[in-house]
């Protein structure tokens, strides 16, 4: 135990001194590249730090599964550097039962990984957003209750353009709806001068509508009032933000898949990110399972060799996830496939270089 505590320890360390120096080198980074815009919008340091604190969640989710490797290189490696992990080997302790602790402290970093992928990160991008576009750069901050020219896709193929959305009285003016087949064909085209949320559903004033079938226009009617409840939209769908899929939480992101396959768009670009807030995380494990036996014994050619071989490691981790996640995106491969491919197969060389250390090699 006390092995395993100063093992864990001494890794952790190295870790957060890793992470901290690649957040400061990022922060660095983007301040000089943005500091003309920050002068000219005569943005305070107040908001400029508030900025980077809303941005430090998702660089680390970044920059963690490279980090990892590398601190494995300096923990691990400066333990077998040093003889250590060979005395513990000479104890009779086998090298897999050596890095046990390594290998918990990879689990638990995946854990919190996929918190900040799943939960924080969606949140925190929003923030950033809002002050870099709304405190910064000065743009108005829009009212998403209230909206000229709003079009929305919704569910079962139908279509909405309303030339005004007022969401706090749940109302539309100047409507128009498409009604769209699988296929693409019109089945209805409605449109009114007005249409209200009713006792749960959409009622339409003064308006007509036209049915299709096989896009020969087959009935016009005209109303004064009609009251349509199977329309599935609800007036907070008007209401909402159209955010980035990363500014998306789990619900969010599921919501919106299951809104575009029930509407017929394809849905590869939010099925292949909803797998990688899970698979990315993962991969800060499957790295150590890669880079701690590696580290086990000192490497030929020297430590910069070593540091150069890790990091090239990382950089074609992050080149696999990258080639796979876009032949998910495009419908090339299956999105499960895509996102899991990069970790199952530096889990499997992972494995394989583990056995070989295990041996003595």
């Amino acid at each position: 135990m006390i092995l395993d505590r100063y093992l864990a320890r001494r890794y952790l360390l190295v870790l957060i001194g890793v992470l901290l120096t690649f957040v400061a080198i990022f922060i660095i980074v983007d301040l000089f590249d943005n500091i003309d815009t920050y002068i000219d919008k005569e943005a305070t340091a107040g908001t400029i730090a508030r900025l980077y604190l809303y941005q430090i969640p998702y660089i680390v989710q970044i920059i963690l599964p490279i980090s990892v490797l590398i601190a494995c290189f300096f923990g691990v490696g400066g333990l077998a550097a040093a003889g250590e992990i060979d005395a513990m080997r000479a104890s009779g302790r086998s090298l897999i039962r050596i890095l046990l602790p390594i290998f918990v402290c990879g689990l638990a970093i995946a854990g919190v990984a996929t918190w900040l992928a799943t939960s924080v990160v969606p949140r925190t991008e929003r923030e950033a957003r809002n002050i870099k576009e709304v405190e910064i750069r000065g743009r108005p901050r829009i009212d998403y209750q209230s909206r000229l020219n709003l079009s929305y896709s919704g569910t079962g193929g139908y279509h909405y353009f309303m030339r005004r959305w007022d969401g706090r009285r749940s109302l539309m003016e100047g409507v128009e709806i498409i009604h769209t087949d699988a296929a693409g064909q019109l089945r209805e085209h409605l449109r009114a001068d007005k249409g209200r949320w009713v006792d749960g559903a959409w009622e339409f004033e003064d308006g007509v509508v036209r049915e299709f079938d096989h896009g020969e226009e087959q009935s016009f009617s005209e109303f004064h009032r009609l009251r349509r409840p199977d329309l599935a939209e609800k007036p907070e769908d008007f209401s909402t933000e159209k955010r980035k899929t990363r500014e998306l939480t789990l619900s969010e992101l599921s919501k919106r898949i299951e809104i575009q396959r029930r509407s017929g768009e394809p849905t590869y670009v939010e099925i292949t990110n909803l797998q990688m807030r899970f698979a990315f995380p993962l991969s800060s494990f499957v790295l150590i399972l890669l880079g701690a036996p590696l580290s086990a014994r000192r490497m030929r050619g020297g430590a910069w060799m070593g540091f150069i071989i890790y990091v090239l490691a990382g950089f074609l981790f992050f080149g696999l996830i990258r080639f796979f996640q876009t032949l998910g995106e495009h419908g090339s491969l299956s999105p499960l496939v895509a996102a899991w491919s990069a970790d199952l197969g530096f889990a499997l060389l992972g494995g394989g270089v583990l056995m070989w250390r295990q041996r003595g090699y």
